[in-house]
């Protein structure tokens, strides 16, 4: 699919984001992630945005490393497929089961790779001194774009 096809991967850039994985579940329900920008993955206080066939499914910011964070998602997805998860409360398990379920049926759907896009939060001078808007932009971009693999659009 060209970029022209791929609107959101089109905006993505435009806005200074740069796909840095790649990550799909396998037959035995473990899960591939496959790391492409280095630099990119090692930003913290940062926004991303997971692309499957060209949609953006889900946005969400993180305070550690991006790397970081798409390792847990990619671990806490395999656990719960699984049915390994430590979390006591069963109405909890099960709602994180279905979540789980709803990645799998998107990846298995398109039997592609999910992209992952992602950047620095913008720093921004205030009276206060800098401040880093990652939180902000995360907002925003949840009440543009409305993913269907996030389970609320406001933080």
């Amino acid at each position: 699919m060209s970029e022209t096809e791929r609107p959101h991967a089109k905006y993505l850039k435009k806005i200074g984001f740069n796909k840095f994985a790649e990550f799909r579940i396998l037959d035995d329900l473990t899960s591939e992630l496959r790391l492409s920008d280095h630099d990119t993955a090692d930003e913290e206080r940062a926004i991303y945005a997971w692309v499957i066939d060209g949609e953006i499914v889900r946005i969400g910011c993180c305070q550690s490393t991006l790397r970081k964070r798409i390792s847990d998602a990619a671990r806490w997805m395999e656990l719960r497929l699984l049915k390994t998860s430590r979390v006591k409360d069963e109405k909890r398990r099960a709602k994180e089961y279905k979540d789980a379920k709803r990645w799998k049926c998107r990846l298995w759907k398109t039997d592609k790779f999910a992209e992952i896009w992602g950047r620095g939060g913008t720093i921004v001078d205030t009276p206060i001194g800098k401040i880093n808007i990652y939180l902000a932009e995360e907002n925003a971009l949840l009440q543009k774009f409305k993913p269907p693999l996030n389970n609320s659009y406001q933080r």
